[in-house]
């Protein structure tokens, strides 16, 4: 599904990430990589299941799409160092001819010496044709802006008066807000204005809504 915003065209990802066709990059955010480890290790059941399906996917979209950067608008990873982070390491060190960026969010704790030795580069905002990334959206700021943090979704109503909440992609006039990609993430919804864009995930479709 492709979309403009401050003059520049990108294409919304049923994998919850978006294209910025004139940077060559792929941008998602709040990947939470280490969550389900963490949560593990503190007594909560959960199926290590949802850590390996985000390495896979993450190989996936390394595999399917054309770009020369991936960008993660914030919160790599989720806590403590623990195999997860090995395991995205060894991507990054696979896909070397990929330029790798982390604009680093609340959850990035990791030590700066151990991003670069990943081939990392970090940064708390960068600025690009005009556009800003950062990983919590400015309320203050008058720049156009992508960023992630909110986890976005919406409510959709059926026709049987049933309600589902869907994480989405949310285009406002000066602000992108990237869903969450991590599996094990929960989600905001948001209030929207008649003239914002608002997609949503099906499978293997993006749908505007």
């Amino acid at each position: 599904m492709k979309f403009s915003f401050a003059n520049s065209n990108f294409l919304a990802l049923p994998e919850r990430g978006i294209i910025w066709t004139e940077e060559r990059a792929i941008l998602f955010s709040d990947l939470h990589l280490g969550k389900v480890s963490h949560f593990r290790k503190n007594g909560i059941a959960v199926p290590m299941a949802a850590a390996d399906q985000n390495l896979i996917k993450i190989q996936e979209i390394l595999e399917k799409y054309s770009f020369e950067e991936f960008i993660i608008l914030g919160d790599l990873f989720h806590s403590d160092l623990n195999e997860e982070w090995n395991l995205f390491i060894d991507l990054t060190l696979k896909y070397k001819h990929i330029k790798w960026t982390l604009i680093r969010g609340n959850h990035d704790r990791m030590p700066a010496y151990l991003l670069k030795e990943a081939g990392i580069q970090t940064f708390y905002k960068q600025e690009r044709r005009g556009i800003e990334m950062i990983h919590e959206p400015d309320e203050n700021s008058t720049k156009p802006s992508i960023s992630g943090h909110i986890h976005p979704a919406v409510l959709l109503e059926g026709k049987g008066k049933q309600r589902e909440r869907l994480a989405c992609l949310f285009v406002g006039e000066n602000q992108i807000l990237l869903p969450a990609f991590g599996s094990f993430t929960g989600a905001k919804v948001i209030e929207t204005n008649p003239n914002d864009k608002v997609y949503v995930f099906a499978g293997s479709k993006v749908i505007e809504v």
